[in-house]
């Protein structure tokens, strides 16, 4: 996993998608997950399935009640974090930024949403990365925005 992946989207292939579900099923120890939503069965499953194994799971999103965050929030082992965009006068603010950071070694950024919808009609670029210094960065990146976010059950 020290290689670097690009993957533009859209991805009518689901190459992008089966790349994310193959290094989540390869955590050892900690996964982060920063989404604006998360909509995915294929995500979902594996985050399930790394929380059953004993793998500590914390997933920062934007609030959804019937969301697939709020259906993994019931697990052993899995974290959820709402966090509340900025908002001006007008319009609500809006997460544009999804992460995946897995053991501190490997990440994967996009500024679309991880799941099936979005990564098949996003216009985006997603890179996936074990350089270190941009994993400190990506790490940097995951402690604000826990600062910024709230546990669910607050």
């Amino acid at each position: 996993m020290s290689a670097t992946e690009t993957f533009i989207l859209p991805d009518n292939t689901s190459d992008a998608l089966y790349y994310l579900k193959r290094n989540i099923d390869s955590v050892n120890k900690e996964l982060t997950i920063i989404t604006p939503h998360l909509k995915s069965r294929t995500l979902r499953n594996s985050l399930e399935k790394s929380s059953a194994k004993g793998m500590h799971v914390t997933i920062i999103t934007q609030q959804e009640p019937m969301s697939d965050a709020a259906y993994l929030a019931q697990f052993k082992h899995i974290d959820i974090n709402i966090i509340h965009a900025q908002q001006s006068d007008h319009q609500k603010g809006r997460l544009a930024l999804s992460l995946l950071l897995i053991d501190k070694k490997y990440a994967c950024i996009s500024s679309s949403a991880f799941d099936e919808g979005a990564m098949r009609h996003d216009i985006a670029l997603m890179e996936c990365t074990g350089d270190t210094q941009r994993i400190r960065h990506y790490t940097d990146i995951v402690e604000t925005q826990l600062r910024r976010s709230k546990p669910n059950l607050q």
